[in-house]
């Protein structure tokens, strides 16, 4: 075997390799001898089929079987004598198969980028600190209780519309386009809240300071933004007619309130509970939050070129998730089908996912970091005392199943290699409010 190795664009390469012809011929006579030894054919008894005529019926699959074990072993052995790590599967496209002939193939291939870790201590990365403080569980409480609004229908004329009020109209929406006719569209029953920004501001300040039963017209142009396409960026006439209003009736934050909501302890037992959750979520915010700093700072140091297979992978995954969250979100299952998966807007986020695992991959293989049987167990056992009631159970059939025992060891892994990179960066601390903490993630 000889092989020769081309170096195409990025990680591209490409092996040329030849095989004698005698090596070839060589091993197709050696199967067709062993196939001639058990063939069957009319008139002979098994192994007695004259070896002429199982070359002319034989030699041709022969020949094909021959070259693809030869194609397998010798590209293996051309991959090991030029020190490659390919990824996936090679494209092979035949050069010369002729009898007698030098056989000549070329395999085409991505291989993985080398990669020279920066040292993780001369990185600082942003650690951003937050509390929660009595006035974030009193903006929660205050959003508890709209949430149990009650609405009162306004009978009395002299009580006009406001901010805060649920309103029940009907309008009519007549563009004026000049180069077409567009028939007036109706919209009957629509109920929101004012100020709340469910509608368009300037659709529905003209509708503070009304009472129900009066009926409003105004001219607006639509936005470009506006979901139909056809009255967007246009000039119309709005028609509305208001059928009810209601004023907001809020409960007082007492402990009945806290009955209400299935607390013991009264009101004091119910702020105990939200200041939990609100600390709960901020941890979480705040992890996420120096996770994703740190991936962006391994990222910055360590540019990595990925694979182009393996971003077509990652796409393909990506894919699979995007569809079935489109179906999810429709009643109508055609949607999946007629979609089209936005590939340019998620090639960013799989080059990313691509070049961070091949990030963490080395630092695990290069600082020898793994997961230990005890670590998985613990987990399980972790995870089961929070969502199961039999607990022997359910770890039992999480340990028998292979995928799932799969995604937690990786998962491990993903959590020691975070830790690892944590205890070697500068970690600079920045304090923010509780609400920064949760928006950013």
């Amino acid at each position: 075997m000889q092989a020769t190795l081309e170096n195409l664009s990025g990680l591209e390469r490409k092996l040329n390799v030849t095989l004698p012809a005698e090596e070839v011929e060589n091993k197709i006579n050696t199967k067709l001898q062993k196939l001639a030894l058990k063939v069957k054919m009319p008139g002979f008894r098994p192994g007695k089929v004259p070896f002429a005529m199982v070359r002319k019926n034989y030699a041709g699959s022969v020949r094909m079987e021959v070259l693809e074990d030869l194609i397998r072993d010798s590209y293996v052995d051309a991959v090991k004598q030029e020190n490659l790590t390919p990824v996936g599967m090679p494209s092979i496209e035949i050069v010369s198969s002729k009898s007698n002939e030098q056989f000549a193939y070329t395999a085409t291939f991505e291989v993985y980028p080398e990669i020279n870790l920066a040292d993780l201590k001369q990185i600082e990365v942003e650690k951003a600190i937050a509390k929660v403080d009595d006035s974030d569980v009193n903006d929660m409480l205050e959003k508890m209780r709209k949430n149990q609004v009650q609405w009162q229908e306004i009978t009395d004329s002299a009580r006009k519309s406001q901010v805060g009020d649920q309103v029940t109209i009907d309008f009519t929406v007549t563009p004026r386009v000049s180069d077409k006719e567009i028939k007036p569209k109706t919209e009957e029953g629509v109920e929101f809240v004012l100020g709340d920004g469910f509608m368009w501001t300037d659709f529905e300040q003209p509708l503070h300071g009304i009472s129900a039963g009066e009926e409003k017209k105004y001219s607006l142009r639509l936005p470009d933004t506006h979901m139909d396409k056809e009255l967007a960026g246009n000039e119309a006439e709005f028609a509305v007619k208001v059928h009810k209003i209601c004023a907001p009736i809020f409960p007082d934050l007492d402990d009945k309130f806290a009955e209400k909501m299935n607390i013991d302890g009264g009101f004091d037992g119910l702020k105990s509970e939200v200041r939990k959750h609100l600390e709960r979520e901020l941890q979480s915010a705040l992890q996420a939050s120096f996770k994703k700093a740190i991936m962006d700072k391994l990222l910055e140091h360590n540019p990595v070129e990925v694979p182009k297979k393996m971003v077509e992978i990652e796409l393909e995954r990506l894919s699979q998730g995007w569809q079935k969250r489109l179906a999810s979100y429709s009643k109508n299952k055609a949607v999946e089908k007629n979609s089209e998966f936005p590939r340019n807007a998620f090639e960013p986020q799989a080059k990313r996912s691509v070049s961070l695992g091949l990030l963490m991959s080395e630092i695990v293989q290069k600082h020898q970091l793994k997961i230990e049987s005890q670590e998985i167990q613990k987990k399980i056992e972790d995870m089961v005392s929070a969502y199961y009631d039999d607990e022997e159970e359910a770890i039992n059939q999480m340990l028998s199943d292979r995928n799932r025992v799969k995604e937690i060891e990786a998962l491990l892994l993903e959590e020691k290699v975070i830790d690892y990179i944590t205890s070697q960066i500068n970690a600079i601390e920045k304090p923010i409010s509780y609400k920064e903490a949760v928006e950013r993630k």
